[in-house]
């Protein structure tokens, strides 16, 4: 008995880790930002909704990963600006990670995913969006 309830308890907590991200009306994209290869429809959903959801911040505040992902969609969609400068931009706004930290976990990360997503991420209204913040 007390194996049958051990497996059913497993099973109940397996399935409570799977996590969906509406994409749009239309479609839905199974993934979150916390997998090992974070699905591209998952990260646009989570760019796109300003990290609103706590678990696609990994920890980090939501107006540091807005931070991250802006620079980066700009790096990553041709804008022009200066890495260096906003680096050290983000290192006085948010002193809680280092300038290495801004570098790897921000725009690095953050580049590979829009990277991964393609050029159809680097809309004209992220572009904008993505001024705003440099």
């Amino acid at each position: 008995m007390r194996n049958i309830f051990a497996g059913g308890l497993f099973l109940a907590l397996l399935a409570g880790c799977q996590t969906t991200t509406q994409e749009s009306a239309t479609s839905q994209c199974k993934g979150s930002l916390s997998d090992y290869s974070v699905p591209s429809c998952a990260y646009t959903a989570a760019y796109d909704s300003g990290f609103s959801n706590p678990s696609d911040r990994m920890g980090w505040s939501q107006a540091l990963q807005i931070a991250w992902s802006r620079g980066a969609a700009a790096e990553q969609c041709g804008l022009k600006f200066d890495r260096d400068a906003y680096l050290d931009k983000l290192a006085r706004n948010f002193p809680e990670a280092g300038r290495l930290i801004h570098d790897l976990n921000g725009l690095q990360w953050h580049g590979a995913q829009i990277q991964k997503a393609g050029q159809a991420f680097c809309t004209d209204a992220r572009l904008a969006d993505a001024r705003q913040h440099l």
